[in-house]
């Protein structure tokens, strides 16, 4: 499942602006970045985009739905604090499409809105709003047979959103909540989706999800479809130090059990670099996790980084980055994962120039807010501001 298109009309600081997300000539997408000053409405987009998500997966799977006792939550707020001042309507409409070509499309409004309005935006939007001035979400009728679909696809991918806020412990902290290293001990149950849609810290569930990979290697020695996820994390590993030879180690029990060593050119582990990957720097953690979740969210496929499929929404993503992370590093990680729909902002003017030299001119997408133009490396108004701060 892929995010088609985003329109949204009289929601913040946004008048209107629609988001056609595009795709390459192989119907691989392509990464789209949006970039605007703070309070332009970047984050706003992206709000719309993981509410969707939520409300899609809920008729999907048993476990996504928020509750507070018995009560249905929505995972973003809706009313008339989200519509632009001055304006008494305001609303929302995504659209997806499904691996079988099924539309399946969203809509959050408040206030009089008419199908007309909707139709304005998106010509030929499925849904319709209930003409009333109340607020209300809607997403289309999902049938058995797509719904089979998506709930594959979905189980098989990666789906989530990573906020600005998002933190790992840092390794120095006493009271840290920090639990000890435990293989995981998950089970699949029929109509459950079994990860989480938004990734705040995933620190502890990367360090299981390691230790839990060593374990099938270990038992099973011919499995080569946990060997080749071995061989992606480790060149992630790579990417985020920098360094081309070394790779993860399993520590004694009762210690630090996943630490970073060095190997020589026949994979041969030698001198331990890292004694633990708490150990890492909080960029280098940030950076080593985002990727690990992509993974470890389609550990139920067996699929490698390049047929690895989904959408990932990341606020900020240049946030605790140095500057070779934004430039290099992460241009060249997302360069390994072609079917992955990822979605970002940022204010790095470095990240930018990164992805124009990794990607090309034309293999993403900048688009500026409020009014979502597509904007040119050199339009992008950071650089200038950069410049004259430099």
């Amino acid at each position: 499942m892929y995010l088609k298109i985003v329109g949204v009309k009289n929601i913040g600081p946004i008048d209107e602006v629609r988001i056609d997300f595009p795709f390459d000539q192989n119907g691989s997408p392509i990464p789209v970045v949006i970039v605007g000053e703070n309070g332009s409405g970047k984050t706003i987009i992206q709000s719309h985009i993981v509410d969707a998500l939520y409300e899609i997966s809920n008729k999907l799977f048993d476990d996504v739905a928020l509750k507070k006792g018995l009560a249905y939550q929505y995972y973003k707020v809706s009313g008339p604090t989200n519509v632009k001042f001055g304006e008494k309507l305001g609303f929302s409409l995504v659209s997806f499409e499904a691996g079988d070509k099924a539309i399946i499309d969203y809509y959050d409004k408040c206030g009089n809105v008419t199908k007309e309005d909707f139709s304005d935006l998106i010509p030929g939007f499925s849904l319709s709003p209930n003409n009333e001035k109340d607020n209300q979400k809607n997403v289309s009728n999902i049938n058995e047979t797509v719904k089979k679909s998506l709930q594959k696809e979905m189980n098989q991918g990666a789906y989530f959103y990573q906020p600005a806020y998002r933190y790992e412990e840092p390794f120095w902290r006493n009271e840290r909540l920090l639990e000890h290293e435990k293989f995981k001990v998950n089970r699949s149950y029929s109509g459950q989706l079994g990860k989480k849609l938004e990734i705040i810290s995933s620190a502890k569930e990367a360090k299981a999800f390691l230790l839990d990979l060593i374990l099938d290697i270990a038992i099973n020695q011919l499995n080569q479809v946990d060997r080749n996820k071995w061989n992606m994390i480790n060149s992630v590993l790579q990417k985020v130090m920098q360094k081309n030879n070394v790779q993860f180690g399993i520590g004694p029990r009762g210690g630090l059990r996943v630490s970073v060593v060095e190997g020589d050119s026949n994979g041969n582990k030698g001198q331990q670099v890292l004694p633990s990957i708490d150990n890492l720097s909080l960029g280098q953690a940030v950076l080593l996790n985002l990727f690990i979740n992509i993974i470890s969210h389609a550990d139920s496929s067996k699929k490698t980084l390049e047929e690895i499929e989904g959408v990932v929404v990341i606020d900020e993503v240049d946030a605790h980055l140095h500057t070779n992370l934004q430039q290099k590093e992460l241009p060249e990680l997302l360069k390994l994962l072609p079917k992955v729909q990822f979605i970002f902002t940022t204010h790095s003017p470095l990240f930018v120039l990164g992805m124009r030299n990794i990607f090309g001119e034309d293999g993403f997408q900048l688009r500026n807010m409020p009014n979502g133009e597509i904007i040119t490396t050199e339009r992008f108004s950071e650089f200038d501001k950069a410049y004259n701060a430099f």
